[in-house]
């Protein structure tokens, strides 16, 4: 995690939590002072995430659970973008071109063309970012992971 470019300054777990991975952070017990400060981190987190998207909480829903649907969703974007997208370059080529091979009108044609392009440079994109994206998967999986232990250690 990066400790300079955090949403929350103020606190931040790996201060805490020092020397540990993640994986570690999940399988050993937590003291008092961890959970706490992993409570001022998530809800600080939370928060950020709120109002930078500018969503409300729905009734009887609290920062935690918010948060953690929040990280869930993220980490099955993630998931999904993890393709070998270059693989599929070729095969979207040839099937644009025979397509265009067929298509008669100018106007619509060159339509295609520009859409075509457009999502041949995000299909581009995607495959040259793959080790990010990987990244990111795991970030999300790993915040999760630690919110959902806070949230089972709190329920006590």
């Amino acid at each position: 995690m990066d400790t300079e470019h955090t949403m929350c300054p103020e606190v931040n777990p790996t201060d805490v939590v020092v020397d540990q991975s993640a994986e570690s952070i999940l399988v050993d017990s937590i003291s008092a002072e961890e959970m706490t400060a992993l409570k001022a981190y998530f809800e600080r987190f939370a928060q950020e995430m709120l109002s930078s998207s500018r969503c409300k909480l729905n009734s009887g829903d609290d920062l935690p659970h918010y948060l953690f649907r929040k990280l869930e969703k993220s980490k099955a974007l993630f998931s999904s973008l993890e393709l070998p997208w270059e693989r599929y370059i070729p095969i979207l080529y040839q099937a644009f071109s025979l397509y265009f091979i067929h298509m008669n009108e100018p106007n619509t044609r060159l339509k295609a063309l520009k859409l075509t392009s457009e999502l041949m440079s995000a299909v581009v994109l995607l495959s040259q970012s793959g080790r990010l994206i990987s990244q990111l998967t795991t970030f999300c999986h790993e915040e999760s992971g630690m919110l959902k232990k806070w949230m089972d250690e709190n329920k006590k």
